[in-house]
C-alpha cells in the first residue's frame, strides 16, 4: 500500500484537487467587501506637423482615471458563493476519500487474490503431477489387459483436466502479478520502482 501510494499519480491528483477547493474558497471569502482600483493610461497621438514630426515630436495625449467600488448592498451574492464554495469544497473532500477507499481496496483485493493464486499454483502443480501418475499407471494397467477403455479414458480426461487447471492457475497468478505491479508501479522482486518511459 505504500508504494502504491508513493508511486501511483492519484495520490498526487487527491491532494491537487482538494488544495484547489480550498484555493477556491479562499478566493470565495477574500472576494467580499471594499474594492479600490487605480488606473493611469498615457498615449501618444502620432500626429506632427509634418511627416518627421511624427517621430520626433508627437503630440502627447494623457490620461488619468481613478476608480472605486464598494458595494452598498450585495442582496446575500457574496454569502451565498461563499457558501457555495464550502460545498464544494466538501463535495470533493467526500469524493476524494471515496476514490481514495477504492483505490486501496483494489489493491487490497489485488494482494490478496495475488496470494491466493500463488497458493493455488502449488495445489493445481501437485494435482496435475497425481493425475499424471494416475494415467500412467491406467495406461500400464491397459497394455496388460486388467482394465478397460472407458477406465484409461477416464484417466486420460482428468489429466488433460488437471493439466488445464494448472495452466489455467498460472496464467491467473501472472496476471494479478502484472496488475499488481500496475497498480503500485512497483516490482516487488527487484524492490525497485518501475520507470514510465515516454
Amino acid at each position: 500500500m505504500a508504494e502504491a501510494r508513493k508511486n501511483r499519480k492519484e495520490s498526487i491528483n487527491f491532494s491537487r484537487r482538494l488544495l484547489e477547493a480550498e484555493a477556491l474558497m479562499a478566493k470565495a471569502h477574500g472576494d467580499n467587501g471594499f474594492n479600490a482600483s487605480l488606473f493611469a493610461t498615457f498615449g501618444l497621438t502620432n500626429r506632427g506637423a509634418s511627416f518627421t514630426d511624427i517621430y520626433t515630436r508627437p503630440e502627447n495625449q494623457q490620461r488619468a482615471r481613478i476608480g472605486f467600488s464598494m458595494p452598498i448592498m450585495d442582496w446575500g451574492r457574496q454569502r451565498s458563493i461563499y457558501k457555495v464554495a464550502e460545498l464544494n469544497k466538501q463535495l470533493v473532500q467526500y469524493t476524494v476519500d471515496q476514490e481514495d477507499a477504492n483505490f486501496e481496496q483494489a489493491v487490497l483485493t489485488q494482494v490478496n487474490q495475488y496470494n491466493t493464486l500463488k497458493a493455488r499454483i502449488a495445489t493445481t502443480a501437485e494435482a496435475d503431477a497425481i493425475a499424471q501418475e494416475r494415467y500412467e499407471i491406467a495406461r500400464n494397467t491397459f497394455l496388460i489387459g486388467r482394465i478397460s477403455i472407458t477406465d484409461l479414458n477416464i484417466a486420460l480426461a482428468e489429466k488433460d483436466q488437471a493439466r488445464r487447471a494448472h495452466i489455467a492457475s498460472l496464467s491467473a497468478f501472472w496476471t494479478a502479478h502484472y496488475t499488481l505491479r500496475q497498480l503500485t508501479l512497483f516490482d516487488f522482486e527487484q524492490q525497485q520502482v518501475i520507470e514510465m518511459s515516454e
